[in-house]
């Protein structure tokens, strides 16, 4: 549990908490490098929900690259996991 790993999701950057005792996952801003493991802000401004978990992200080495070769696609296909070298069609 030493780092996040961030994924493309339907058009959208995403990573799992890789505490394996959480299910909770979160939109990634582009280049973001801190995940921490919490659910949205309340209307006061509280955190509440998830784990806790501060780990950095591993991110590809060119997450634009991915954005524009799957960018044609339907929105449900704009996919893309760590364990593919490159976006695949």
């Amino acid at each position: 549990m030493d780092h996040a790993v961030a994924r493309y999701d339907w058009g959208r950057w995403v990573a799992d908490c890789p505490s394996p005792d959480c299910t909770n996952a979160m939109l990634l801003d582009p280049g973001q490098q801190r995940w921490q493991c919490r659910f949205p802000l309340d209307d006061h401004g509280h955190a509440f929900g998830g784990c806790g978990t501060v780990v950095p992200i591993d991110w590809p080495a060119s997450p634009r690259a991915i954005e524009l070769d799957l960018a044609g696609m339907p929105e449900s296909q704009r996919q893309w996991r760590p364990e593919q070298s490159r976006a695949a069609r």
